[in-house]
């Protein structure tokens, strides 16, 4: 169990590190439209579940916590628990990275969710969408103006194409980023402080393997500079309910860091 523990994870990483590391290059875009990066992970899954089907069946047919906590309580159920965290946070993370691209968001934003994605699945899947949104408000007040255009000038500009999407998603990201400082430019600040060391600590976690009390060196580090980096980037642009709820998110990160 050993070996297909470790294997599982060579199955996925290397798709990790393209996603956050080369989310622009040509060749990750082709590979991660295929729907088999993430059949690779199900059928390892598969093919430890279905021989012991009979087993595992009754403990997932009728959930109890202590036949979940039996269930996984050996080496063959966190294996095979392990191989479905893995087989779904991938496929989380393909359809984030591939809406991503879509919309054009930029890799700077995307690498620390993606990130989460990875580490967290469904914290990571939770901050997309809070961006997604985010990012998708910013973009309609910036394009905003375009509705008082005439038909002409409308065709015009429907007609630059990706060009002129890629522009008004920029723009967006300025706007995004001009109102946060001008509401709070220390936390600001900060949250991209974090962000240049989320980058530099994720280099650590792929080229230094060294294990400290069972994790990674580099993945403690990575976490407090997420941590803080939602602490402090939405919340110096946001009011209301939208800095609650990115409040009540960003405590519960730094509280796993």
């Amino acid at each position: 169990m050993d070996s297909i523990f470790k294997l599982s994870n060579v199955l996925v990483l290397p798709l990790w590190a393209l996603v956050i590391l080369l989310p622009r290059w040509r060749w990750t875009a082709r590979i991660m439209r295929s729907p088999m990066v993430s059949a690779v992970p199900a059928g390892l899954y598969a093919a430890l579940v279905l021989p012991r089907l009979g087993q595992i069946w009754p403990a997932v047919s009728s959930p109890t916590l202590s036949g979940i906590a039996a269930l996984l309580g050996s080496p063959v159920g966190a294996t095979i628990a392990w191989a479905h965290f893995l087989a779904f946070d991938l496929f989380v993370g393909r359809w984030t990275y591939l809406d991503s691209q879509e919309r054009r968001i930029s890799p700077w934003l995307m690498a620390p969710v993606l990130f989460l994605t990875l580490m967290l699945g469904p914290a990571g899947l939770l901050s997309y969408l809070l961006l997604r949104s985010l990012v998708a408000f910013s973009a309609a007040q910036t394009s905003a103006p375009l509705q008082v255009l005439g038909n002409k000038e409308r065709t015009m500009k429907s007609s630059a194409g990706t060009t002129q999407t890629r522009g008004r998603m920029g723009e967006a990201l300025r706007d995004l980023f001009r109102r946060a400082f001008a509401a709070n430019q220390a936390l600001t600040i900060l949250g991209g402080v974090m962000l240049i060391t989320f980058f530099a600590t994720l280099v650590g976690i792929f080229v230094d393997h060294r294990v400290i009390t069972g994790a990674p060196a580099w993945l403690k580090p990575a976490k407090f500079a997420i941590s803080v980096m939602f602490i402090a980037s939405p919340l110096s642009g946001c009011s209301g309910l939208s800095r609650i709820a990115l409040a009540w998110f960003a405590s519960w990160a730094m509280s796993q860091s």
